[in-house]
């Protein structure tokens, strides 16, 4: 392990030795969420190094049925399921803005999940068939695709919209709130619309929204944001929030 992620798990160790009682100073409870705060950011981080292998799988639609067969069933849902599993310990740490950021990306691996299918190409046995029969069987394959895609795709919407709601109930409204209300609007334009009818039947933004590339979303610059938060606490108010201060340096 190099020097960063040394000091992500020092953060995230650190938070989970604090033991929050309702007897904490009001000090004590700020520093507390801070702690959150710090701890929430550094597990994301290390999640999100492990994000790009999901996002670049290739189906291989050409392996024997056997294989392809334990490929969807099993490998591709145990890949996404992995990495749901380390952002929801994000979720645990209870930071009002990263549970949103996590959420998000729980619904994303949905969303890459059905993508993945989407994008894979016609089986060459297929492409090989006599041009009278290949458009029929070309046909069946893409309606066995969508039956496996149209749940997983239920799955992400499901997924984006508990991110919203999280959002809603922490009182959140950040950039992970604006692309969780994007792709709600490409799976649902009805129900979460980006636009509102303004004065004389005009279009009025209803959501300020960046634009969003689904391959990568960015988040903040870790290292310096944490640093520069962590600054601001004092052993003499919380010292293990300042432990994982120190670690960050």
């Amino acid at each position: 392990q190099g020097d960063f992620e040394k000091s992500l798990n020092a953060v995230i160790e650190a938070f989970k030795k604090i033991k929050p009682s309702d007897t904490m100073s009001d000090q004590d409870k700020i520093d507390y969420g801070k702690a959150a705060d710090y701890a929430s950011e550094a597990k994301f981080i290390q999640v999100e190094k492990k994000l790009p292998e999901f996002e670049k799988y290739k189906l291989n639609v050409d392996a024997s049925a056997e294989k392809l067969s334990a490929v969807l069933t099993k490998d591709l849902p145990g890949m996404r399921s992995d990495l749901e599993t380390q952002y929801a310990e994000v979720l645990g740490f209870a930071s009002p803005e990263w549970i949103v950021a996590a959420q998000f990306r729980i619904g994303y691996l949905w969303e890459i999940h059905s993508k993945i299918l989407l994008n894979a190409p016609i089986p060459k046995a297929i492409a090989k068939l006599p041009a009278d029969i290949r458009a029929d069987a070309e046909q069946q394959y893409m309606d066995k695709i969508n039956s496996l895609v149209f749940p997983i795709e239920d799955g992400a919407k499901a997924q984006y919209a508990k991110a919203l709601e999280l959002s809603k109930g922490a009182g959140v409204m950040n950039t992970w709130t604006e692309q969780t209300l994007e792709r709600l609007n490409a799976y649902d334009p009805d129900n979460y619309p980006l636009y509102k009818k303004g004065k004389g039947g005009t279009r009025e933004l209803q959501h300020s929204l960046p634009g969003l590339d689904m391959l990568r979303v960015p988040c903040r610059t870790p290292l310096t944001d944490l640093r520069a938060s962590a600054s601001r606490l004092t052993s003499s108010a919380f010292p293990l929030a300042a432990m994982i201060s120190r670690q960050l340096w």
